[in-house]
């Protein structure tokens, strides 16, 4: 409770600024945010705008930090002293630039395992969609075989076009964005590689190690105006079946699923036609796959397994 108090207490100080341009008068931390809202902060990290008039709440997510890229590739950017309640941050137009941490897992499948990955393809068929199975053969017409170099991505039933209806195919396995937490004394952003590890933990079931996840390099995504952070990991085909029961069901996380496709299939199928895909056509204009450099390293990457 104490920590829900003085969280709130030194949200609630800070100056607060509604563009940001205004942030660029003051040395100390702002605050994006009407100035006829107070904020309440939960223990869960969440935010809230409070109205005492009518002492209703609207969630707000997570709080974010606004920065300035100088170098996407290296992810280098720069702080600007703005926090920012995400729900009313993604309103904004334009929004207002932050930063996210994606992760794509890799597999290579060994000796034998092929068949195991066929026979939880087989077992779960989703078939919401033409395209909706747990195995996104694109180009190849046959089952999965032994050495194939294999992406495993997430089935999202919400966000990013996503429905429980029609569900779509997002290029990674886990991601989003770096919220700030309370240190006790002020608000710090989450470090990349342990929002990763939350995400990974949130969204699949999945626990590992911040050794586990190579760095390959940042992006603009230009539609969301975020800085992103991209990571790989590689995880035994012996471990999907476990991945897949920490996916199914986790509406929650808006994730129904994973879905199973040869690295290089499924990358030429999202250039061909991203409309299938998390984001959309819109997103795939400025999404990892257009970056030509940080696709060097994915498949260098992925040459290593």
């Amino acid at each position: 409770m104490k920590k829900v108090l003085e969280a709130t207490a030194w949200l609630n100080q800070l100056p607060r600024i509604t563009e940001i341009p205004e942030g660029k008068r003051f040395n100390d931390p702002v605050l994006l945010c009407p100035s006829d809202q107070q904020l309440t902060y939960f223990e869960d990290g969440s935010v809230c705008f409070y109205n005492p008039e009518t002492a209703l709440m609207q969630n707000q997510k997570e709080l974010i930090e606004i920065i300035d890229i100088e170098d996407a590739l290296q992810a280098k950017f720069l702080s600007r002293g703005i926090f920012a309640p995400r729900k009313f941050a993604e309103s904004r137009q334009p929004i207002p630039t932050h930063i996210s941490t994606q992760c794509i897992f890799l597999t290579k499948v060994k000796q034998g395992q092929a068949d195991l990955l066929n026979k939880l393809i087989e077992r779960h068929r989703y078939g919401k969609t033409d395209y909706d199975n747990m195995w996104l053969c694109c180009n190849r017409l046959d089952q999965v075989i032994d050495g194939d170099v294999l992406m495993i991505l997430n089935r999202r039933t919400g966000g990013w076009d996503g429905s429980p209806r029609q569900p779509v195919i997002e290029l990674l396995a886990a991601g989003g964005h770096i919220p700030c937490h309370w240190t006790g004394s002020r608000f710090e952003p989450l470090s990349p590689v342990e929002n990763l590890k939350k995400e990974i933990s949130e969204e699949l079931g999945f626990y590992t190690e911040s050794q586990n996840l190579p760095f390959l390099g940042g992006f603009h995504n230009e539609v969301s105006n975020e800085l992103v952070m991209l990571y790989a990991m590689v995880v035994n085909a012996e471990e999907i079946p476990d991945i897949q029961e920490g996916a199914l069901g986790n509406l929650g996380e808006n994730i129904d699923g994973i879905y199973l496709a040869g690295l290089t299939d499924i990358m030429m199928e999202y250039k061909r036609d991203a409309a299938a895909f998390a984001g959309g056509v819109a997103s795939a204009k400025t999404n990892f796959p257009s970056q030509t450099e940080l696709m060097r390293r994915l498949y260098q990457f992925a040459d290593s397994l």
